[in-house]
């Protein structure tokens, strides 16, 4: 395979599709980040405050270096969360943006099976 510079695949890009090929799979990025970003800061929130609560009831004081790590787990909490409900929409808008033997019109019709052309 050939290699392409950015500007020369960019190039090429908008000479095939126009200014749409620089967004194709872009309703599945919107589609699954809306509640992805949601459900993070949810689950952000919920697992701060049911770590703070089991430290409190444990007699804990909560300083700030305990405040530090409850923020990096529940981040963690968070990000795993997230990623999990937005893992099918990104493989999805993943294949829209790189699918080159087949144009996939729109988000329902990346999930079809779409045999290779010849």
């Amino acid at each position: 395979t050939q290699r392409m510079s950015i500007m020369k695949l960019s190039k090429d890009i908008f000479r095939r599709e126009g200014v749409a090929g620089f967004f194709r799979g872009y309703s599945t990025y919107v589609l699954t980040s809306i509640p992805s970003h949601s459900l993070y800061y949810g689950a952000y929130e919920y697992s701060k405050d049911r770590i703070t609560a089991a430290y409190k009831e444990r007699g804990y004081e909560i300083n700030e270096y305990r405040r530090f790590w409850i923020n990096i787990v529940a981040g963690c909490v968070a990000d795993v969360t997230s990623c999990i409900a937005a893992n099918p929409g990104d493989i999805v808008g993943q294949r829209m943006m790189v699918a080159t033997h087949y144009r996939t019109p729109g988000l329902f019709d990346a999930t079809a099976d779409h045999p290779p052309r010849p």
